[in-house]
Formats: structure tokens, sequence, C-alpha cells
């Protein structure tokens, strides 16, 4: 008799830390100049400042070249690690990149991003302790296991690391949770093929 637990369809983050640390001051600041010109409405799913919704080039803005680049160069790393073509990988182009600023009580409800193929978080600033949670699947329908392991967690968590770059598939559900304190700035981005 054989017996085996497989386990199929794994999801994955690219995970690059220590990117551009020395332009993290002139993000902060560019940032903090365009959330003050276009920031939106906090609402129930984006309780946040963010430019999401009235300024979603800055991968247009020259301040951020060197992070569009970056963008580039670590999102074809992981399509190639997870086996696309060159074709595809060379036709990636950035759909939208917006940035957010968080405060205390602040937070993102649980969500993809639709339209998009790879999205990924950079990270400017954080609190202490301050993380993105992606989730496998909020529609649990047993009730949890006595144990977590591999084959059943349903979050992971990432810090939110000045000069961290996290980039997956852009279906992959994710949030934050409520932000006890202090301040954070992200830059979002998504990418879809052009040909």
């Amino acid at each position: 008799m054989t017996k085996k637990i497989d386990t199929w369809f794994p999801k994955s983050i690219y995970d690059a830390k220590e990117i551009l640390l020395d332009k993290l001051l002139s993000y902060e600041t560019e940032i903090k100049k365009t959330i003050a010109e276009y920031a939106s409405k906090k609402d129930n799913m984006l309780a946040v400042d963010s430019t999401h919704l009235t300024n979603d080039r800055l991968h247009e803005n020259p301040v951020f070249e060197n992070l569009v680049d970056e963008i580039y160069a670590n999102t074809q790393e992981y399509a190639r690690a997870l086996g696309y073509s060159d074709d595809l990988i060379n036709s990636l182009r950035i759909n939208n990149m917006w940035a957010n600023v968080s405060h205390a009580n602040d937070f993102i409800f649980p969500h993809v991003h639709p339209g998009a193929v790879f999205s990924g978080a950079y990270y400017i600033k954080k609190y202490p302790n301050s993380t993105i949670r992606f989730h496998n699947n909020i529609h649990r329908i047993m009730p949890p296991p006595l144990v977590y392991n591999q084959l059943n967690y349903e979050i992971c968590e990432y810090d939110c690391d000045p000069g961290r770059m996290l980039i997956w598939m852009s279906d992959f559900l994710h949030s934050t949770g409520k932000q006890p304190e202090g301040e954070k700035i992200v830059i979002s981005f998504n990418l879809s093929m052009r040909y």
C-alpha cells in the first residue's frame, strides 16, 4: 500500500531586500508632495491616504525612474523563474503605480488586482512590526486546525521593511491589518502584458 499527500497549485511571492536604500528619503519627499496634491478619500476598503484613484502614474515621474527599472528587472526575474517565455516577459509593462501613506487606525481590506498579471509593493517607511498579509482562502468551510503547518496555513505575513520589494501574481488575495501607530509609506504597482 502506498500513501502520500500531494501539494498542488503553490502560490509564490518574490521577495527582494535592500533595493535603492539611498533613494528612500527622496521617494518619501516626493510621495508626501504627491499625496498632499492628489490624495483620495479613505473608504471601507482602502482606509489609507492614497493616490490610487487620483494619480496612479508615478512610474512616469522622473524621480522614480530608478525604482521603475528595479520593478522591471525584478518582475522579469520572477516571471523567468515561474517559467514564462521571453516574449511574455519582454511584453510586461507597468499599468499603474501609486503611493499609500497610512497612520494609526488605517488598514486595507483583503483584495486582488484585477486587470493585471503581476502586482507588487515597495516599502519606503514603516512603523514597528508593520506587515502585509497574504491570504490562502478567506472562505474556510472547515473549523481551524489544531496545528498549523505547510498544508493548512491560511495567511502568511511579510515585514514592510524599507527597501523591500514584494511581487506576486495579481490574483493573490492580500491586505494590511489595522495599524496601531506610526506612519507607513509604500509604493504599489501593477504590470500587464502589452504587445
